[in-house]
């Protein structure tokens, strides 16, 4: 890492931890909304909001996919 005054390295080692664990929750959810047998268009305005929300799109769609559905 360079050596800045302005930022210490152990913010720089959170931030990228941040970054590299939210591209991989983008990227599951991204699969698994592919693999989900919800319509088309759900599944299209899932995959709008997990990847414009990143963390927070992706933990709704964990979360809601679990949730019963009226006519399963």
């Amino acid at each position: 890492m360079a050596d800045t005054p302005l930022i210490p390295s152990a913010y720089d080692i959170a931030w990228s931890g941040f970054v590299v664990v939210a591209i991989v929750l983008v990227v599951w959810s991204m699969v698994s909304i592919c693999r989900s047998d919800f319509d088309p268009r759900a599944r299209l305005v899932w995959a709008l909001i997990a990847l414009f929300l990143p963390v927070l799109g992706s933990l709704l769609w964990f979360y809601y996919r679990r949730l019963p559905r009226a006519g399963a």
